[in-house]
């Protein structure tokens, strides 16, 4: 009876094993955590670029014969008159604009990737079966 519990508990176990191999690499987020990665992600990427962004709007609109014609003196001219956080003006208008379809893409593109690879799972699956059966 020992021998019978212990092959048992092996099978179960090789059963997990084999069903965590299948689904290795297979799993999927969930919205809330897909919209949380996003919102991280956009924000720290944003917050890095902010300053040549800034840089590149300002030498872009200004006219002729002011400050804004070189990256040297735009920056110079930046810091100067309005220190660091010249550098990430409408860094919140632009955070609100991009990532509602920021987020909106990620969470679409998860769902359509646990959509595809639940199908080919299921292709194998089928596959498998039918291979079996001749």
């Amino acid at each position: 009876t020992a021998k019978k519990a212990n092959r048992h508990t092996d099978s179960e176990s090789e059963r997990k094993r084999k069903k965590r191999r299948h689904n290795k690499g297979h799993g999927y987020l969930p919205v809330p955590v897909t919209m949380a990665c996003t919102v991280a992600s956009k924000t720290v990427a944003m917050i890095a670029t902010s300053p040549i962004e800034v840089v590149k709007v300002r030498m872009r609109h200004v006219g002729a014969g002011s400050e804004y014609t070189t990256v040297l003196n735009s920056i110079k001219t930046i810091w100067l008159r309005e220190g660091l956080a010249g550098f990430y003006k409408g860094l919140g208008t632009n955070l609100i604009r991009l990532l509602p379809a920021q987020c909106t893409t990620f969470v679409v593109y998860e769902r359509v990737k646990e959509w595809v690879l639940q199908s080919q799972r299921y292709d194998d699956d089928a596959s498998a079966v039918r291979a079996v059966r001749r």
